[in-house]
């Protein structure tokens, strides 16, 4: 989780946390 915290930080990454969380879930 504390990677995706800090990837969250970057806007661009904001997209790519999304697509990730969607597939985990």
């Amino acid at each position: 989780t504390c990677i995706l915290k800090v990837n969250i930080h970057c806007d661009g990454c904001k997209d790519k946390v999304r697509k990730l969380l969607q597939k985990i879930e």
